[in-house]
């Protein structure tokens, strides 16, 4: 299913691929799905129409648009007496494609194997 909608008016609208694999029927414009992890996509997406409006640079330190982000850290290790964190890592690290941040559970995975 794609979908290109720009001030309220759909400019593409179209199907693709089978509603369900087994009788081959078609997806159709009115099929209902489950859509999921999608929040990444759209917070992307209105970060790169607040950048196209000229609200920030590339170069804007996040901290000073979500202030919760002020002072981000990475978490680099971790054992039973202390965890260990790096500030600055993360700063030069907000913008790229790399970024370092993730889902919580993922940092600590490994105490879970």
């Amino acid at each position: 299913m794609a979908i290109l909608v720009k001030n309220g008016r759909i400019g593409y609208f179209k199907s693709f691929g089978s509603a369900d694999i087994d009788s081959q029927k078609p997806m159709d414009k009115e099929a209902m799905f489950r859509i999921a992890s999608m929040s990444k996509l759209i917070t992307t997406v209105a970060a790169l129409q607040l950048y196209e409006q000229g609200h920030y640079h590339m170069e804007t330190p996040l901290g000073s648009i979500l202030p919760e982000f002020d002072q981000p850290e990475i978490f680099v290790s971790w054992d039973e007496e202390k965890q260990t964190f790096n500030t600055e890592a993360a700063r030069k690290k907000n913008s790229d494609e790399t970024s370092v941040y993730s889902y919580f559970w993922n940092c600590l995975s490994n105490l879970y194997r």
